[in-house]
């Protein structure tokens, strides 16, 4: 007897019926899902090519689509910060986005990404289909190997065109303007990093994600103050200067200045890289050339003349002395030193002995008696109110010039200096002429005088020094005699003035000169051993053996000498010999 299936058995088997059928009908929904998509003929929903979403697009749609996105598509670029416009704007092409810029086939482009997107087989068609419902596909198809070589092209463009150069301040002088130019730093972008910024939102869709910030580095630009400018434009003024040695005037210096507080506001206010313009104060010269050609030694600004006495040695040595300094120019603002113009005194330049104070002894020295043309030149500067530096009196009075007004030198030891403080130059002419009893040294300063004040010197005498004698034994002379060894002087204390007066004869000014103190010198007399007592007896006549061979003389008791010149009030001209060429 036939057995019948259980239950279980007959339910087990509709279930693997149904679920075979379920199946069935499955596979089958899935192979006309298939076939559906094979049929659309568009992109899966999501693709993206280059982020431009195309779902659901044909090749055509997909094509217009970017189009339209990848040639509108900027990317804005701010240097340092983000703040107003961007620096610059680039554009899709520029970034590799269109890899044959406007002739960009995107048809072509399309087509190819829709051949990617339907690479797949007819039956995984579905699955790719549901996947990209899901979570897109796509996204990231590039569409030119050279995309990326663009894009640094473009980085290296956009930093050469951001690199500035720095400018370095610097200023010329036009006329009586200052042109400076103002400094400004330079920058530049590094092309690495632009490239790796670009790259960075090359791909992205979204506006806000377009825009890049770069950093600049900073080239400091050379600057400079206005207190700078000035210390290297600042000029004196400088008159026209006469060169003796080649007979031709120099011609004079306009001097310069800035106001650098001014100046300095001006450069703060002004743009970096930018011009900006500042007057100079200009300052002429007291003298120009022009003026100096026709007042050129012109006057006679002081002449004085001295008597010159003693041994044809001291003649000579004066003479000499004389010659040294005739025909020498000082421009304004020079200074003459009487031994460097002078110079040494010796025997091979033709100076004699002859006596001279050495040691407050009366001694024969190469030289002697030269102190008295320095002294004579000094009177003449006091007289055309000349700016003395350096004046030594004598140790003891001199018979030839008034008391405090001589001037002693002597080589490395006291020096006579005076400074040309005029505005003009001057010349030192001298003359010496033999004469009877004496002959005559005469210093004229010429130059050109410019006001009618005339100079008179005087002193004040001060003090009165008395001399002694002294004796000395000497035990070699006879008995009860005396000679003198050393004649004796009066030392004096005097103070000297420089009166100014006008052209009416009125007194402007009246200031202290100089101080000198003349010693005083003993009388010396040396006396042999004292003769022996004898009985007094009457002598009739002078006394034998008493000797004084000295004749006391103006030098040797120094009294009061003659009150000192003046100025005469009609002077002589220069003599056409000494005058310059024309």
């Amino acid at each position: 007897m036939e057995k019948k299936p259980s239950v279980l058995r007959r339910i087990i088997l509709v279930m693997v019926i149904l679920l075979t059928m379920l199946i069935l009908a499955a596979c089958g929904a899935y192979i006309a899902c298939c076939w559906w998509v094979d049929q659309q003929q568009t992109f899966f929903p999501g693709y993206h090519i280059e982020n431009v979403n195309v779902g659901g697009m044909t090749v055509s749609q997909a094509a217009n689509a970017l189009k339209t996105e990848l040639t509108g598509r900027t990317f804005s670029v701010w240097l340092d910060e983000k703040e107003g416009e961007p620096d610059i704007v680039l554009s899709a092409e520029q970034l590799g986005l269109l890899p044959d810029g406007a002739q960009t086939d995107y048809a072509a482009l399309a087509q190819a990404a829709y051949d990617d997107c339907r690479s797949s087989t007819f039956l995984s068609g579905a699955y790719d289909y549901y996947l990209s419902t899901q979570q897109g596909s796509g996204s990231c198809y590039i569409l030119s190997s050279s995309a990326e070589d663009i894009c640094e092209d473009t980085a290296r463009t956009v930093a050469k065109k951001f690199m500035e150069l720095p400018v370095d301040a610097k200023y010329t002088v036009e006329g009586d303007k200052l042109v400076i130019l103002i400094p400004r730093d330079g920058r530049v972008v590094g092309s690495l990093e632009l490239t790796n910024a670009l790259n960075a939102v090359r791909l992205e869709t979204e506006a806000a994600n377009r825009e890049i910030v770069v950093p600049s580095y900073v080239f400091p630009a050379k600057v400079i103050t206005a207190q700078e400018i000035r210390d290297a434009l600042l000029t004196e003024a400088v008159s026209a200067r006469y060169d003796s040695v080649n007979n031709t005037i120099i011609p004079d210096i306009t001097g310069v200045d800035l106001d650098v507080a001014a100046a300095q506001q001006l450069m703060d206010a002004a743009a970096p890289g930018a011009y900006t313009t500042f007057p100079l104060t200009l300052i002429p010269a007291a003298v120009s050339a022009e003026t100096l050609k026709d007042v050129l030694f012109r006057d006679v600004l002081a002449t004085y003349t001295t008597e010159v006495g003693g041994t044809d040695a001291r003649k000579t040595n004066v003479q000499l002395s004389a010659k040294a300094i005739n025909g020498y120019v000082m421009n304004f603002g020079d200074l003459f030193s009487y031994n460097e113009v002078v110079g040494r005194r010796t025997a091979a330049r033709g100076y004699q002995a002859a006596p001279a104070y050495v040691g407050g002894k009366t001694v024969d020295e190469i030289g002697g008696g030269i102190c008295q043309t320095s002294s004579t030149l000094y009177m003449s500067c006091l007289l055309a109110n000349l700016e003395i530096n350096n004046r030594t009196a004598h140790r003891y009075a001199t018979t030839y010039m008034p008391w405090g007004m001589d001037a002693t030198v002597s080589w490395g030891g006291p020096e006579y200096k005076f400074t040309n403080n005029t505005d003009y130059p001057i010349k030192i002419v001298t003359s010496y002429q033999k004469s009877s009893p004496k002959d005559l040294l005469t210093v004229t300063i010429y130059g050109t005088k410019v006001d009618d004040i005339q100079v008179k010197m005087t002193y004040e005498y001060l003090q009165k020094i008395n001399w002694t004698t002294e004796y000395v034994e000497d035990p070699t002379m006879a008995p009860g005699t005396e000679r003198v060894t050393q004649s004796a002087y009066t030392g004096h204390k005097v103070q000297t003035y420089r009166e100014l007066y006008d052209g009416e004869g009125s007194l402007i000014s009246k200031t202290k000169e100089s101080y000198s103190y003349y010693k005083s010198r003993n009388r010396i007399v040396a006396r042999g051993p004292a003769l022996p007592e004898v009985p007094d007896i009457p002598v009739i006549g002078p006394t034998p053996g008493i000797t004084d061979p000295d004749t006391p003389t103006f030098d040797d008791v120094n009294e009061l000498p003659p009150a000192p010149p003046e100025l005469p009030s009609a002077l002589p001209s220069l003599p056409d010999e000494v005058l310059p060429p024309a």
